[in-house]
């Protein structure tokens, strides 16, 4: 999925993200709103990861992530 697809359809998959990344708040998953940069920069302040390390992480979560309807 490219990243276009995500910011379009933030409020759908947003869920997804939280879970992966459980430690982000709903404030912040709404003030996100699409924003990679905005995303990378909230993981790696919670998880006090490197942030090649949480871009590579993303990179291989939004390969399998897909757009599906919500059950």
């Amino acid at each position: 999925m490219q990243w276009n697809d995500i910011k379009a359809n933030w409020k759908t998959l947003a869920p997804r993200f939280k879970t992966k990344w459980n430690k982000l708040t709903d404030t912040e998953i709404q003030k996100i709103a699409g924003k990679k940069d905005e995303l990378v920069d909230c993981i790696v302040k919670h998880y006090k990861a490197e942030k090649p390390k949480i871009e590579k992480e993303l990179e291989t979560f939004i390969k399998d992530l897909k757009l599906t309807a919500k059950a």
